[in-house]
């Protein structure tokens, strides 16, 4: 059954798993085509090649037939328009570009925007990381990832209590097991909360509980129009989350004030740390200061920051699907340093090290006025907010990915 709900999940993607182009067919291919084709050959690693064929032929012929299609008009009506405005390229040059971009490369339309690709030749389109290669890409870089590693990270209770034993600033929490009976001492503590799904991931499932000290009140924020401030209420529903799965509670969080002054709302705010571990050394290669853009959606905007200095770097040019007041909100951050930046870098070096069989983790970070947070661990992260300023991550891929590549010669 867990294999038939799994292939079910991939057959209803409405993307293709990776990217199937047309120059994984010529001679004398670069390490970047033939990273690219690896992916696609060797996705889905555990399962038969009968497998990977079937969900192959389905994806593809899916996209080809009217999925990329549906997708390129969609966005090139929505988007084309503000780019020609913009930059004097026009519609028709987009949608030509488009073309080449969905069904020469397999690529959803919206990275044409987003990673502004009309800004590198039709051959540099293939330097990026594209997200609907993942989690194939990362599992793939990984080829000796352990249960142990794989469990660590997925469960975040675990996790903590590890990295707590090896002198690392986590933060402690409390697991309601699920099916059990949730209790007002586990909610009501007099202090606001965080809850999220113990093996939940992509701020799914994520929950806040404020506690007003003022007047002893609780608020359980569901959304930005809805909220529950009754306690037998929210009870009921946390309970109703406790049926699904286990849950996490942990203290929320505070922005230190030195980095408050990046955002007016209260959620907060964090930092992906990208590392890299060869040969039992871990190595930082890319970071994002994630502000973010409500305190209800999880939704953020991503800021470059230099690795070794821990500045925010400047951005080229911003995509068309930010308006004229985000971009200007966030060139005023440009050049200001990220409080702790070496703790930062510090603390997920040491972490990396007790997963020297993952070759690629994104980290969660945050400052607080305690200090600094690990919060945890990604084996699938996030690429596209890494790349939005260029394509800066695809270089160590090909470095370290050599013995993986001879695979496809």
């Amino acid at each position: 059954m867990k294999f038939f709900n799994r292939l079910s999940r991939i057959l209803r993607r409405n993307v293709p798993y990776a990217i199937f182009s047309w120059r994984y067919l010529l001679p004398g291919q670069s390490a970047v085509v033939r990273l690219h084709k690896l992916v696609f050959l060797h996705a889905f690693l555990g399962e038969s090649r009968v497998v990977w064929f079937v969900i192959a032929l389905f994806s593809y012929t899916r996209w080809f037939a009217f999925q990329g299609w549906i997708q390129l008009w969609t966005v090139w009506k929505k988007l084309s328009p503000v780019l020609q405005e913009e930059t004097g390229i026009t519609r028709n040059k987009q949608f030509a570009d488009l073309l080449k971009l969905v069904f020469g490369q397999t690529t959803p339309p919206l990275f044409y925007y987003s990673y502004r690709l009309y800004c590198y030749s039709t051959i540099e389109w293939l330097n990026f990381i594209y997200t609907h290669e993942l989690p194939n890409w990362h599992l793939l870089m990984s080829p000796n990832l352990g249960e142990k590693t794989r469990n660590t990270l997925t469960d975040k209770a675990v996790f903590a209590q590890e990295m707590q034993k090896r002198g690392l600033p986590v933060i402690k929490g409390d697991v309601i097991v699920k099916g059990s009976i949730v209790s007002n001492k586990q909610l009501f503590r007099q202090s606001s909360l965080f809850l999220k799904p113990l093996c939940g991931s992509q701020q799914n499932g994520i929950y806040r509980l404020f506690y007003q000290e003022s007047s002893g009140g609780y608020s359980l924020i569901l959304s930005e129009d809805d909220e529950i401030n009754n306690c037998e209420q929210i009870i009921t529903f946390v309970q109703s989350l406790i049926n699904e799965q286990d849950y996490l509670v942990q203290p929320m969080l505070q922005n230190h004030p030195v980095l408050q002054v990046f955002s007016s709302f209260k959620t907060l705010i964090t930092i992906r740390l990208i590392t890299i571990c060869t040969d039992n050394k871990a190595k930082a290669i890319s970071a994002v200061l994630e502000l973010p853009r409500n305190d209800y959606s999880g939704y953020i905007y991503a800021l470059p920051v230099d690795v070794c200095e821990g500045i925010i770097e400047k951005i080229t040019d911003f995509p068309v699907t930010y308006s004229d007041e985000m971009c200007q909100m966030l060139r005023r951050f440009v050049g200001q340093a990220v409080i702790h930046w070496r703790e930062l870098v510090d603390v997920a070096l040491r972490a990396h090290t007790n997963f020297s069989d993952l070759y690629s983790i994104g980290w969660d970070l945050a400052v607080t006025p305690e200090g600094v947070k690990l919060i945890e661990g990604n084996i699938n992260w996030a690429v596209a907010p890494h790349q939005l300023n260029g394509p800066a991550l695809m270089p160590y891929f090909i470095k370290y990915a050599k013995p993986n590549l001879k695979q496809t010669k």
